[in-house]
């Protein structure tokens, strides 16, 4: 093997070793009624394409941007509301 083959080789292996070395962390956060989850019971999860969090549960449309949560439930008596505030799935369309 030559010189320069052999620096080359041992350029790549610090190279890959580098690559390999990096790590990746992920956070994961729980979020319960305490933190302002309208109910513990999620059935379904989705994050949009802003990065926002949602969250179908029992009792409402949660909203998390990642700081605070915003619920939205079905109000009787107002024609503009949610028309259920149980949730079983959630799609996100293409607006």
């Amino acid at each position: 093997m030559s010189l320069k083959s052999l620096c080359f080789a041992f350029i790549l292996l610090i190279f890959i070793s580098n690559v390999n070395a990096q790590e990746f962390e992920y956070e994961f956060k729980r979020l319960t009624v305490k933190d302002g989850l309208s109910h513990n019971n999620v059935y379904t999860i989705i994050q949009d394409k802003d990065g926002y969090m949602w969250f179908g549960t029992q009792d409402g449309l949660n909203n998390y941007d990642g700081y605070k949560i915003s619920i939205f439930r079905h109000e009787p008596n107002n024609s503009n509301s949610l028309t259920t505030g149980n949730f079983g799935k959630i799609y996100q369309d293409s607006r």
